[in-house]
């Protein structure tokens, strides 16, 4: 185990009011998997019909320790769409979700949002874009996975967006196949009683200006694939 190639102490500016942003919106859509298929594109699942990047799509699955069916996005056709997307909301949720295909998120998404939640994400194919920011353990007590097993995970395009690995819970970026860009820093625990991992065993990611943490917990390993940080 080593300490991250980099640190920085810049601060930034604190977000305010995101989840209540979040909580009043009139393109709210939560996943019900009314038909039982855990399918992404199964119009029936869903609060309001598929998703579209006017939705804020709200993702609660089951079964934290064995994701026996978590929600799949594949098409070979379609690309999934969102504006906000969380993964894991309510406190003592749990969400997974896996990308098999394409998926472009607008504005902003969180992995374990709430106190106590769990939200994985795993990326096994297509290309995954991230316009916006991108939390993983977003309040206290929250843990958010992102696993690249494959495919494309593009984060933080905007030039102004944020990638953090524990906002104020904990947060995991694992890696063993695919491809991982972030066009700006990645932050690996940045609240107190935070922390932030980052574990590449295969594949290759790029950061494209720093990585680092604020007051928090980081953890880099790397015992395989490539790393440009």
């Amino acid at each position: 185990m080593k300490n991250p190639p980099h640190h920085y102490t810049t601060l930034t500016a604190l977000v305010v009011g995101v989840l209540g942003a979040l909580s009043a919106s009139a393109a709210d859509n939560s996943f019900y998997n009314t038909v039982g298929d855990y399918r992404w594109f199964t119009a029936g699942n869903w609060q309001a019909g598929i998703p579209d990047n006017t939705s804020t799509v709200y993702l609660n699955t089951a079964g934290k320790t064995s994701p026996a069916n978590p929600l799949v996005i594949t098409s070979a056709t379609e690309k999934a769409k969102a504006s906000n997307l969380n993964v894991a909301w309510g406190n003592n949720e749990t969400g997974w979700l896996e990308v098999r295909s394409d998926l472009d998120v607008t504005a902003q998404s969180i992995v374990g949002r709430d106190s106590y939640t769990y939200g994985h994400q795993k990326f096994s194919a297509g290309t995954s874009t991230y316009n916006g920011n991108l939390y993983c353990g977003y309040l206290a007590n929250s843990t958010g996975v992102l696993e690249v097993a494959g495919g494309t995970l593009l984060v933080s395009t905007n030039a102004v967006t944020e990638f953090k690995l524990g906002e104020n819970g904990n947060g995991f970026l694992e890696l063993s196949s695919g491809t991982v860009r972030v066009k700006n820093g990645l932050v690996m625990g940045n609240n107190g009683g935070s922390s932030g991992t980052l574990a590449v065993s295969g594949g290759e990611i790029w950061i494209g200006t720093t990585i680092g943490h604020w007051i928090g917990t980081p953890t880099y390993r790397q015992s395989a694939g490539f790393a440009s940080i």
